[in-house]
């Protein structure tokens, strides 16, 4: 072999040998760099308002600790030597750089070992480190103009983006010789993007019983306790909660555990908008309350509206909720001396709205079931009944109840002609039964005073809750009704809050 052949594979070896090292280097996790974010503890994350990123938004991550030599905001313990010439490389996921030099300084020794001037916008910025730091040194990155700073010098401009998200922001520091990756740091999170904001109803919903046994026992009013005892008012406490996550980048006035204030700048109502199956029949009234004091006019009433129709929606007034805080809104609902019609769902939704420049306006929660109301009397619902004397219904009501004479009420509660009409047919004696007949243009129960149908219109058709004023479990209703094609008696079922189902 001549002199220049043994020279090349001299310097074979040499890389080969290099490389086995590099790779040897690479193999084993003794070598393995540390990174943590540490903005209010050892290794904390920065936390943000997911309501505050519409935009991009530029924070400053700070730290606590006494020193910046320990415990940088963005602290990586190398797991090697950085030796001059290797590149140190710092990458986001879900952020950037905010523009501005980033310092790269060795705690230890207070030096500063490499510089970078990463745009804003940036996500990942590589940095030559210029002086030597020993594997296992607290080498930090910093906004600041030197490096050994106290913690309050100590700071890292940063930009969190535009995200509909909640999750982390994350960073990865890397070093390369040659392009080669010498030692990689685990991935920290340096933020974490969290809901400012939650609404919620309770669970389970609110219940209320309709009172047709105690005084006046008409179903006006609402059993409160014994039997008897009796109110207008039906109290839903907490139809709607609004909880707030305080966080360091907040939607309002968001303070940081150390360092500057960090305030998104927006504005934050809440509006509860409530439906009821039954159109608010019989409601006078319906109210929001932030102490749970369903008294009229009371000083803790928020807001609320006379003659509800269709959905009815509510703001919170500010000065009772502009973000700042948690709430616990009550709903209030006034009867006014008609009967309550049941059974019926109260729903409530919330909408907590965020707005201002670079918001993310939560989205309107679901409706959901907040009130449920029932009745203490028993209710049967007859589905098919014609205003016509050719399809004449007929019910046997009995009241099994041994003492108690049961009122028996009649509601129309749809009709082809969208008529709805309420009226009393008359009384069932204990332990009696009495026939009511629905024909054409009238409903009557023996023994009482007919009820007037006409403005149903001839032939439509229509379907009646009948209320007897007895326990449901002492009360049953049978129909038939005759075919007009047979003349023969048909079965017409009844559906009731009652075991005794026909």
């Amino acid at each position: 072999m001549n002199k220049k052949g043994g020279i090349r594979m001299m310097r074979h070896l040499k890389v080969f040998l290099l490389s086995m090292a590099v790779i040897a280097l690479m193999a084993t996790g003794a070598f393995a760099g540390a990174l943590t974010v540490n903005t209010n503890g050892i290794n904390n994350a920065f936390t943000v308002s997911q309501e505050t990123l519409g935009s991009n938004r530029g924070i400053v991550l700070d730290t606590a600790q006494a020193t910046a030599a320990t415990n940088g905001v963005l602290l990586y313990i190398p797991g090697q030597d950085l030796t001059t010439s290797v590149v140190v490389t710092l990458a986001f996921t879900g952020g950037a750089f905010n523009g501005g030099n980033i310092l790269v300084c060795n705690g230890g020794t207070n030096q500063h070992i490499a510089t970078a001037a990463p745009s804003a916008g940036t996500a990942s910025q590589s940095f030559i480190i210029g002086t030597a730091a020993t594997a296992g040194s607290n080498v930090y990155f910093t906004s600041a103009a030197n490096c050994g700073g106290a913690a309050a010098g100590n700071q890292l401009n940063f930009r969190i983006n535009t995200t509909t998200a909640t999750g982390f922001v994350t960073a990865l520091v890397t070093a390369a010789v040659g392009g080669i990756t010498t030692d990689t740091a685990g991935s920290a999170n340096v933020a974490r993007i969290r809901n400012e904001y939650a609404a919620s109803s309770p669970t389970p919903a609110a219940a209320h019983i309709v009172d047709y046994l105690g005084t006046p026992g008409n179903g006006t009013t609402f059993t409160v306790a014994a039997a008897g005892a009796t109110n207008l008012t039906a109290l839903t406490a907490a139809a709607a909660n609004i909880n707030r996550t305080l966080n360091q980048y907040a939607a309002t006035n968001g303070s940081a555990a150390s360092g500057p204030n960090n305030p998104g700048g927006l504005t934050v109502n809440a509006v509860v908008a409530l439906t009821d199956t039954q159109a608010w029949q019989g409601l006078t009234k319906v109210f929001l309350s932030g102490a749970g004091n369903c008294a009229d006019n009371a000083g803790a009433n928020l807001v609320g509206t006379g003659a509800p129709s269709g959905t009815v929606s509510l703001t919170v007034p500010t000065a009772s909720f502009n973000g700042a805080g948690n709430i616990d809104i009550s709903l209030c609902m006034l009867g006014g001396g008609n009967a309550l019609s049941i059974p019926r769902t109260i729903a409530a939704s919330v909408d907590v709205g965020v707005a201002g420049t670079g918001a993310n306006d939560p989205a309107v929660s679901a409706f959901n079931t907040v009130d449920g109301w029932t009745t203490n009397a028993y209710q049967g619902f007859i589905g098919w009944l014609v205003n016509s004397s050719l399809l004449p219904t007929f019910c046997l009501i009995s009241n099994n109840d041994t003492a108690k004479t049961a009122t028996v009420l009649m509601d129309v509660v749809s009709s082809e002609g969208s008529v709805v009409l309420s009226s009393t047919l008359g009384t069932v004696a204990p332990k009696t039964s009495k026939l009511v007949t629905f024909t054409a243009n009238s409903a009557t129960l023996a023994g009482g005073t007919a009820v007037d149908l006409t403005t149903l219109t001839a032939d439509k058709r229509y379907s009646a809750k009948v209320t007897a004023t007895t326990a449901p479990a002492n009360a049953s209703v049978t129909c038939i009704q005759t075919d007009p094609a047979t003349g023969v008696k048909r079965a017409v079922p009844v559906f009731a809050n009652s075991p005794n189902i026909y």
